[in-house]
Parts: C-alpha cells; structure tokens; sequence
C-alpha cells in the first residue's frame, strides 16, 4: 500500500519547548500491564507463538537465516538479567504465560553467571577451590526454561558475561579495569586457564539434564534457539594497551603465547630482524610539526567547557606546554588540547610522539578522530594512558581505519583530572623513524616483550596479526568444543563490532548491540546510580546518528553478513526518555525491511534481590531503571503489537540488495531502499544521488528535521494491509496515508503514536477487529527531574505510571467493516461504554471516523465490525 502523495500535508502547531508545555488536554493517566496477565483478550499475540518451543525440530542456518524443520524462525526477544533468570515455580508459570501473550517468542538468559544464589547461579561458597552451581538455582532455570518451552518461547543462552574468577579460585584480581577489561573478557582469548574454567562451565551448564523437560540435556533440547559464547569481548580491535594493567600472571601467558606465534612466523631471529627492517616504511613528513604545542602560534587549540583553560609556558630546559585544569569534567573529552584539519589515508602508518609530565599521576587520553557529517568517529586511536612521576615518553604507531581528507584530528582530552601537566616535543609523521630489538631479546630464547616505542613497525603490524590469529583460533577453539559437547543449534561468538572481520567467518550468526541515548556515567563512577545522564533528542528527528551513545537502528543496517542470520540481541531507547515508546515500532520496522532474524529488547527485567520491590519483582507498575520493559506500559503495549510486523510479517523485506566486501563501504542511510549486508561475492555499484528516506512501495516514509521539503520534522508512518500507524513528533499534525488519516492533537513534548493492526490475519480492510494503539510519555509521579531534564538520579518515583497520549481522530475508507470501538484495560479487556464510528462526507470524500483520547485513559482500544 503506498502513502498518499498528500503526506504530512498539514502538519502544524509544534509548537512549545520539548519540555515543561502542558498537554493540551490537561491530564495524564495511569496505566499498567500487569507482569502476571495472560488472560484470554483481543490483544493476545500468544497465536503467532508455535504451540510448543522445539516442537518443529533443532533450530538451524537455512538459505543465510534462522529456521526450524517448518521453515523460516524470527525471534521476536526480551533479556532477562541477574535474579530475574532464577523465578520460583509459580512466578516461571505467570511471567511465561505473559510473555507469550505479548507476543514474545524468545528469552536471553543473560548475566546469569555473575552473582552467586539468588541472583546468580553459583553457589555461595567454593568446593575444593571451584565454583559451583546452586541446587536451587539450577532447579528454577531449568522450570522456568521449561515453562517458557510448553508456551512456544525459546532459549538464548549466553556462556560468558560477567562471571570474574576470583583469587579463591587460583586467578590474580583485576581491578580498576575499563568495561572491556573487566569480567576476564580480554584475557579469555589467550589465557588457557580462563578458556579451561569457561570449557567446565559450558560442558556441566550444557550437560545438565532438565528434569522439567523429559531428561533431556540443555544441547538436546530443541527449545533452545541459539547460543552465544561471549558478549561484547574486545580483543584484536583495542590492541594490546590492556596488558600492562593487568596482573603479572596475565601478562606472562599473553607474552608467551606471543612468543610461540613469533616462532612459527620465522625460522630465526635474524631473519625475523631483517624481515622488519625490510618492511620499516621510510619517514615521510610531519602532519604535526615538532613541538608545535609549545607554541602560541603552532596550530594546537584548547577545547574547555565552560572556561579558557591558562596557557602557560615555561623554561625547564625545554620548551613545554603546561595545561593546568580549574575543575573536573563529566568526560575526558569535554576538555581537550587538539590539532585540527588533519589528512590521512587508510592503513597508512602513522607515528606519534611526545613527553608528558603530571605533578601527579594522573591519565590522560589521546585520539585520532574526524568529524564528518556531524558524526564523531575514531580513525584508530582512542587509548587512555597513565602518566607516573616525572617525564613519560609516549609513542604510538597507528594505522587509520580509512580515508580523511581535512576533516581528522589529534586530541588530548585531560577532562577525568584537575592535576596540571606538561606536554614537550609531540610532533605526528607519516611512516616510522628507524627501530631495534634489545641485545639481550631473542626468538630463540622466546623471551621477547611486546614491541614498544622504539621497535620497528613490522613488529607492531605482526602484533595485530598475532592478535587476530589468537581471537579467530580461541572463537574456533569454543565453537569446536561445543559441538562436541552436542550443540546442534547456531553458535555466535561476540558481538559484530568487537571482533575483528575474519573471526566473523566462524561463527553461524552475526550479533549485535545498539543503544539509542545509552545513559552516561562519569569517568571515575561507571555504573552509578546516582551520578548519571541520558539524552532527550527524539531517534525520529536524527535518523543517521550513529555515534555512542546515540546509535540510529539504521545507521547500523551496514553490519549484516549477507550469508548467514543476523540478530539484534539487545536495542532500547533507555528510561526515562520521554521519547523511549519509539524503540519498539522503530526495531520492528528496520528488522523486518532489512530481513533481520531477532530482536531482543534489553531488557524485560534485571533486578537483584536487595531492590525494594523484590517481593514482586516481575510485577511492577512503573520504571525503576533504564532498560527494563518491566512496569513501562507505553514500551509493553508496543512490544505485544509490534510483534505483528515482525513476527507475522505485515511489513515485508526490501526487495532490492546491496552488497559491499566491507560494512565501511556500505552507506546505511540507503537502508529504507535497499537490504544491506557484507558478501564476498561481487559488490553491488552504489547508487546515485541521495537517500531516500522511503521505502520503494511507499509501505514506511520517515520525516526528519534534517529534510528540506514541506513533510514535517520527525514522523514516521507506516502503511501495510495489517498494520498502519504513525509516529515521532505528531502533536497537532495531520498525516494522510492510502489507509488512515491520522488527525492529532496537542501533546506534552510533542511526542506520541497511534498503531492499527488487526487480530487475524486478514487485512484491515476485511477484518471483523482490530486493536489501536496510543502511545506518549511514559513517567513516575514523584520522579524528580535535573534541571536540564537529563537524569532523575535516583529519584524515579513510584507508581502506577502516568501516560500522555495525543488526541487522535482516524479517518478510515467507507468499505472497511468497522461500527465501533471500546477502551481496553491492561490485560486487554474492555471498558467503559461503546464509542460509535461516524460516517462523514467531506464534498466527494466519504469515510469512518473514529475520535479517541486520553478521556478514555487507555492505551488500547479493539475497533469492532458490525
């Protein structure tokens, strides 16, 4: 169905800030899905489930997608965190039966190895030295796995996330490590002690038999979908920096496997010497000249939010630039010391140099990075380092990730300290000075360190080849070890952008993150739950942002491998957003044009037992924290009507394709036109001209604020024979489509939505129900907002949650059945009285009309034939 050519033709009246206008009609209203529903209602979605989990055989790769021995599998997902994997009996049967009903068709169990009993697996207390599983814990899986299993949901087991051995296993402690770095993440691809640990755990965690489930083992249960080895693990792509933090036990496995690599790669020391020196790349000229930041007048600008830093320049034999901070930032980069409008050319080496003093220690952090199109993005330099006493001399080879023609830059961001220190002699050059192995380090010995600042370049790039060799050998070396275990489901291993390009052609799918307004912790409290902030920009408005912590969905289009399924296994818009409902209906839309294979909202739950509601954890009535579905109607409403689009698949797949041999070349704001992945087969010619911000057949057309034509700033609408609707920025809007006209009023924060899907099969048009769907701004009485409304600290309020939605009036073709509609409660049952569709005639035109609001204080309503 194609969106009438009179699109967005009068949208009018944004007007107010996106904050503090009051709605138009004066009132939010409680609303709340209640966690234990599944009673028998018009907004059951448990019919698009199969009736048993496995009943249709092992999941498997078919044609380069999920499917079963009946044909194509989506997963339409949630994840569970922590306490939330290990409910009672008798909570496992309510929280299965409602997902179900919301149309949820797969779980990933995640975070389940971090705690020990009850919000972890493991027990409290070691056996001879080793962690084990809780009896209990293990009992409440394996129901609760079974009685999502009996209700057609599926499994997505994750085998490593959070799990740290501790020293009373034998294993050093590695604190003060970046996220990347911690949990043993890095150290498992080489380390064989942590590989071995994480071995015992997936043989006894996939071994065991389920009672529940006839006996059978966790790999002989089709019930399970998938399985994920690791989550979000770096290894090749942030380098080896990580390892002088770690403990010596760490660092001397990594050097001697480093070591056993060298020693297949040459059959001496000598020619290993030569070999580099031959490579060496000759010294070319200097991007920034020598000293140049000891200089007023040398290029280098401060960036400080909200003073001028001091410059201040001194004698000390040297000539230095000393930086001395008033204050602490949030980020390191809300002040820095920058060199601009650098060029640079792809995998062309670089080499950096500099001094640097603190009167403290203290870290600071340097980058090479380009601004393009408004979007940050690293070139191949994003590395803290720490500064001890006395001069530090810092050098760096790098190699940029692309192209940058004017538009790169060199930083210093200092912002996570207020101790002052002095930079001397930095200057960045193309190629590399001469290098050399130290007399005493030989390869016959096998006691060569790591290269450092004054080895020759070719040591640097065999350093990165070691570290690919090792990650693609370790995702090989898991991915075998399961399947001699009995995995017969499709295995992945981290997520796309933490491996490195091969390693990818190991594992049955493709995985990834994406966040939109991911919240942000300061440099020295991550994960804090008070000092935290999160953007207020609607995804509607900036469709190709794709910078952290703002990823547009389709500005990630670009990752997919064309050959084998692709899954998005955690994606939300975070509390307390005001704009957070469009997280749903958004991955909805990209995931079914792009021919996706899984969505996993993250997530449903994630609580631990000493949160105040742990008595009814699954139960609540209102947001507590940034992800959790859990308690946020305005999310949970659209996650039971959404799954029509993908998982019944109202919306169908681009039809056209392109295909590119790396994601870098593949411009993702082609993805409303064409299918996008990666191929090894012939790549496809780009196409001409812009983007289109439509689908070919008019089925999803996305208004930003970015257009220059009369169609509005930051609507979508979306027009299929099943389901239509429109969202983003609609208040006081009107949005034409082929099915509905979409007539809204004034709401708080200009924000809002309206969806009709119906609840058979059949299209809108010949269907006897179908279910509208208001949504707005979801929030607490009692939160208390900063004054720049980007953090509620811990102030989230209690509940129930209040909802504003627009006023709406649908205008619908006279042929369509539908006489009236009813509000429905949140279990799906109706209240209040009938509300009578109208049949108006506007000079020829004749149409139903249907007028709804937040009078009825519902965000559903069943629209019924005669």
């Amino acid at each position: 169905m194609k969106i009438s050519s009179l699109l967005f033709c009068c949208l009018v009246g944004l007007v107010g800030s996106l904050f503090g206008q009051a709605s138009a009609v004066g009132q939010a209203f409680p609303f709340t899905v209640p966690g234990d529903d599944a009673t028998d209602s018009p907004t059951d979605r448990s019919v698009l489930l199969p009736n048993e989990a496995g009943a249709d055989g092992f999941v498997h790769v078919e044609n380069g997608h999920l499917a079963t021995d009946t044909g194509r599998l989506r997963l339409w997902g949630v994840n569970l965190c922590f306490a939330a994997n290990f409910p009672t009996h008798e909570q496992a049967d309510l929280v299965s039966a409602h997902l179900a009903k919301m149309g949820v068709n797969t779980v990933r169990f995640h975070h389940l190895d971090h705690h020990a009993a009850p919000n972890g697996i493991w027990a409290s207390d070691l056996v001879d030295g080793k962690r084990v599983f809780d009896p209990e814990m293990v009992d409440r899986l394996d129901y609760f796995l079974a009685a999502l299993h009996r209700r057609g949901i599926y499994a997505n087991l994750n085998l490593h996330v959070s799990r740290t051995l501790s020293s009373e296993e034998g294993f050093p402690e590695t604190p003060d490590m970046p996220f990347w770095g911690q949990s043993n993440k890095w150290v498992i691809y080489y380390d064989r002690d942590v590989q071995n640990q994480w071995k015992r755990f997936s043989q006894e965690f996939l071994l065991h038999r389920n009672p529940y489930r006839e006996n059978r083992r966790r790999v002989d249960d089709p019930g399970v979908a998938v399985v994920e080895m690791l989550n979000e693990d770096y290894f090749s792509l942030k380098g080896a920096d990580l390892l002088d933090r770690l403990p010596d036990r760490f660092q001397k496995s990594f050097v001697n496997l480093w070591n056993q690599w060298l020693q297949r790669q040459y059959a001496s020391h000598q020619q290993m010497i030569d070999d580099w020196r031959k490579q060496q790349p000759p010294v070319g000229e200097y991007l920034i000249p020598v000293n140049s930041a000891a200089d007023p007048d040398g290029g280098w600008i401060f960036n400080q939010s909200p003073e001028e830093l001091p410059r201040e320049y001194k004698d000390l034999g040297k000539m230095v630039l000393r930086v001395a901070p008033r204050q602490v930032s949030e980020h390191p980069y809300q002040q820095q010391v920058m060199y601009q409008k650098l060029s640079v050319e792809k995998q062309q080496p670089l080499e950096l140099q500099f001094w640097a003093r603190p009167d403290k220690k203290r870290t600071v952090q340097i980058e090479l990075s380009a601004m393009q199109d408004g979007q940050w993005q690293s070139l191949g330099l994003l590395e803290d380092v720490e500064l001890g006493p006395g001069w530090n001399f810092v050098r760096r080879v790098i190699y940029p990730e692309k192209t940058v023609q004017g538009e790169a830059y060199f930083a210093i961001n200092f912002g996570q300290s207020d101790v002052a220190w002095e930079i001397w002699g930095i200057y960045l050059r193309d190629g590399a000075g001469p290098g050399y192995v130290p007399e005493e380090q030989n390869l016959a010995a096998g006691n060569l360190s790591l290269p450092d600042a004054f080895w020759p370049v070719a040591a640097f790039d065999d350093l990165q080849r070691f570290l690919r060799d090792t990650e693609r050998d370790t995702v090989i070396d898991f991915r075998d070890t399961l399947r001699q275990l009995g995995v017969k489901v499709p295995i992945t291993g981290s997520q796309v952008s933490y491996h490195a390009p091969e390693v990818l052609d190991e594992v049955d799918f493709v995985d990834m993150h994406s966040y939109w307004h991911h919240p942000v912790f300061p440099s020295d409290q991550p994960w804090s739950a008070t000092e935290w902030t999160v953007g207020n920009d609607p995804l509607e408005t900036l469709p190709f942002q794709q910078s952290w912590p703002t990823q547009s969905l389709l500005m990630r289009s670009n990752q997919r491998r064309l050959d084998r399924p692709f899954t998005v296994s955690e994606w939300n818009y975070p509390e307390p957003s005001p704009f957070s409902a469009g997280a749903v209906p958004m991955a909805a839309v990209i995931a079914a044009l792009q021919d996706w294979d899984g969505v996993y909202f993250f997530d449903y739950d994630a609580f631990q037992i000493w949160d105040k509601e742990a008595t009814t954890p699954y139960f609540r009535d209102h947001a507590t924290n940034f992800f959790s579905f859990n308690g946020q109607p305005a999310k949970l409403v659209l996650l039971s009507q959404m799954a029509n689009i993908f998982l019944r698949s109202d919306l169908q797949p681009l039809e056209r394709t392109l295909q590119a041999a790396a994601e870098g070349d593949l411009d993702s704001r082609w993805g409303l036109n064409y299918r996008l992945g990666v191929s090894s087969g012939t790549p496809s010619e780009m196409p001409k001209g812009q983007p289109q911000l439509a689908t070919p057949d008019g089925s999803v057309i996305w208004s930003h604020a970015g257009d220059d034509s009369d169609l509005g700033k930051g609507v979508l609408l979306l027009d299929t024979p099943r389901t239509c609707g429109a969202w983003g920025l609609v208040s006081a809007g009107t949005f034409p489509t082929d099915s509905v006209t979409w007539i809204f009023g004034e709401v708080v924060n200009d924000y809002g939505g309206a969806f009709l899907s119906s609840v058979d099969q059949f299209p809108l048009g010949q269907t006897e129900a179908a279910v509208l769907t208001l949504v707005g701004q979801s929030h607490n009485p009692g939160m208390i907002w900063n004054a720049d409304r980007t953090s509620v600290g811990s102030d989230w309020g209690d509940g129930p949650a209040q909802v504003d939605v627009a006023p709406v009036r649908l205008q619908m073709p006279v042929t369509w059945r539908f006489r009236t509609a009813i509000a429905l409660d949140g279990t799906g049952k109706p209240i209040g009285n009938a509300i009578p569709l109208v049949l108006q005639k506007e000079g020829d035109r004749e149409y139903w009309e249907l007028q709804v609001g937040p009078e009825q204080q519902s965000l559903w309503f069943l629209l019924q034939a005669e």
